[in-house]
């Protein structure tokens, strides 16, 4: 079909002309291709509008074009973006599901993949079989590769795309996406309550995210939760019950300050401007953040110090 793809291939701009000349024998048919395409011929002479419109054109950026070379002569490879492995496209199974994807972004990022993509050269007569994500993890983490640069911010998905795609990450070892799913989840608007964001941190490594957490929950209204406590076990369950404790009686009056309790009480405080001898001073946001966050520091952190 293509023996004569040497020739001097005519521009896909047909006029009239050209459709009434008799094509030479060595020219390039199109039709061979794709099927004779549809020509739609002007039967008047162009409208005033339409000259307008050309010249406007004209005046414009050029348009991109190519064209079938002559000879497969050439200067250089790109250094980057020539791709010539004999295997480009692999295929892993995942709980059951198949996955047959590029491997260029798995194997570039991934040092775990890098390894176990070494071994796939020729014919793939087995997929790869994939354990320790799940389908939406990995799904999750394609959609990095293949979509993710058209994600304007980190709310253009769901914040549950994030955390499939730190979970991914971590366990196949992409350590750029994981960067970018740790930075997106911490950036969201809706961003995770404090007890998942202590069980994240401590299952993926990431000890930024456990001290506002903690302080999160020093100053949430609801109380620790009985599925709450078994996620995030009983040592971290004393110290924020003890954190939070201290938080509330902090509020009562120590050092002139009232903090409004996070719990609502049956009791309404009486309407007086002063509590055993003190001058009650409503707190500001940040004094309640600066004596959570002094509370949480003593608690969790005076050992690090």
């Amino acid at each position: 079909m293509f023996s004569d793809i040497g020739s001097p291939t005519p521009s896909f701009g047909l006029n009239r002309a050209f459709a009434s000349r008799t094509a030479s024998p060595k020219s390039f048919h199109f039709s061979s291709v794709v099927g004779a395409p549809t020509l739609v011929l002007p039967l008047e002479p162009p409208s005033n509008l339409e000259r307008n419109r050309k010249s406007a054109d004209n005046t414009a950026s050029p348009l991109p074009s190519f064209n079938n070379p002559r000879t497969t002569e050439f200067e250089s490879l790109s250094g980057g973006y020539y791709f010539d492995h004999p295997m480009p496209i692999v295929t892993f199974l995942v709980h059951g599901r198949l996955y047959k994807v590029h491997r260029y972004f798995l194997e570039r990022d991934s040092l775990f993949l890098r390894g176990a993509l070494s071994t796939v050269q020729g014919t793939q007569s087995q997929p790869i079989e994939l354990h320790g994500v799940s389908n939406q993890e990995f799904e999750s983490l394609l959609d990095f590769f293949y979509d993710g640069m058209y994600r304007s911010s980190a709310d253009a998905v769901p914040v549950s795309e994030w955390i499939n795609l730190l979970a991914a990450a971590s366990a196949l070892k992409f350590n750029r996406a994981r960067e970018h799913a740790i930075a997106a989840i911490s950036d969201v608007s809706q961003r995770p309550n404090a007890i998942d964001m202590i069980v994240m941190a401590e299952k993926y490594g990431i000890t930024k995210w456990l001290r506002p957490a903690y302080i999160s929950f020093c100053k949430r209204t609801e109380p620790l939760q009985l599925n709450e406590a078994e996620r995030i076990g009983l040592d971290k369950v004393v110290k924020l019950i003890q954190a939070r404790e201290e938080f509330l009686r902090e509020g009562l009056g120590v050092n002139g300050l009232r903090a409004v309790s996070p719990l609502p009480s049956p009791y309404p405080w009486p309407p007086s401007n002063r509590v055993q001898g003190l001058t009650q001073r409503t707190p500001t946001p940040t004094q309640t953040v600066d004596e959570a966050a002094r509370i949480v520091d003593r608690i969790f952190f005076s050992d690090i110090n």
